[in-house]
């Protein structure tokens, strides 16, 4: 393996040079940077990122958790996250955690041991506690959570408008029964949309005898079983509109329905939220509430890249909250009748 004193050796400088040049020291003259660049290059010199760490007090590595690698939400906001970071030197490490407290600090552990320079957490179920005590000594960049304090930065949507236009859309659609398939007990996003979805239920006066609502959990399989407890045991059901907490759910929701032969969206009409690519595909095309995810994965990465070099112009941390929007597709239709 290369090391340090080989590429010395071969640009003709001392260590010390060869180790302010890769440290991006100012007092180093061009011409001596030019020598330890051709060496590295000749040599295909991989500089140790813990030794570099001891001399810039950074490993240029960001620590980023997220709920379910498996739901293409979070893969495109993982993207979009190291688009904005890669460009400015930092590696990501992904840690994928199934909402599983246990493997959230188990990870957490983890990346704290590899020194990395700041935490983005989308979608944690961590106590507040531990994220305060996290931010304490690392920047934080927090998602779909409400919790304040010093040094996180919050990104949110605006779950409540979501519920609420979703809720809406079922009612102007003519669905006469309307089921709310909720996300996990406890989260931000999940108890904002089930607040926006009962407040539309209540401002267009919708009969609260037929309104449902299911527990779920943020993934496909929930919702294939919440559609399972609700028309369990099979009867005439019809025109009943059903909400769920995400995309991942609903396509859960479908395969059920499509599987028991229900019409959707003739007898059954549905409407997730996320808007993900695989909404536009499924069938039938799923109505789903869109937020810019994309966007959002660009800001936190943004937000975390202003934390760690020291430009951030909010010290107690700051709040950036994303718009919503109703995108309708065949899984919903007007009843006739």
């Amino acid at each position: 393996m290369v090391s340090i004193k080989d590429v010395a050796e071969k640009a003709d400088v001392s260590i010390s040079t060869v180790s302010r040049v890769l440290n991006g020291h100012p007092n180093v003259s061009d011409e001596k940077k030019k020598q330890v660049s051709k060496a590295v290059d000749e040599l295909d010199y991989i500089p140790n990122a813990l030794a570099r760490g001891l001399v810039t007090r950074s490993t240029y590595s960001v620590g980023i958790l997220i709920s379910d690698i498996a739901n293409d939400f979070y893969s495109i906001l993982v993207r979009s996250m190291e688009d904005v970071l890669n460009k400015e030197g930092y590696f990501t490490v992904i840690g994928n955690t199934d909402w599983n407290k246990e493997k959230e600090k188990n990870y957490l552990n983890y990346f704290l041991q590899k020194q990395v320079d700041g935490f983005i957490l989308a979608s944690t179920i961590l106590q507040e506690e531990e994220i305060k005590k996290i931010a304490s000594d690392l920047p934080v960049v927090l998602l779909d959570r409400n919790i304040k304090g010093e040094g996180i930065d919050r990104i949110r949507i605006d779950d409540v408008r979501g519920g609420y236009l979703a809720a809406e859309h079922l009612i102007d659609m003519g669905y006469k029964q309307l089921v709310h398939i909720t996300g996990p007990d406890g989260i931000a996003s999940s108890e904002d949309r089930k607040k926006g979805f009962t407040q539309a239920v209540e401002n267009r006066n919708f009969p609260l005898n037929k309104v449902d609502f299911i527990p779920g959990h943020y993934v496909e399989q929930a919702g294939y079983e919440a559609a399972e407890d609700f028309f369990t045991p099979p009867n005439n059901f019809t025109s009943i509109g059903i909400f769920s907490a995400n995309d991942a759910m609903a396509f859960g929701v479908l395969k059920y329905l499509n599987e028991h032969k229900f019409s959707c969206p003739h007898r059954v009409g549905l409407v997730g939220f996320d808007d993900i690519s695989l909404a536009g595909y499924t069938n039938p095309p799923l109505t789903s509430i869109s937020r810019p995810i994309t966007k959002i994965g660009q800001q936190a990465g943004k937000l975390l890249l202003q934390r760690m070099t020291g430009n951030s112009k909010e010290k107690k941390g700051g709040a950036v909250e994303f718009d919503v929007a109703l995108v309708k597709r065949q899984s919903t239709i007007k009843q006739n009748h």
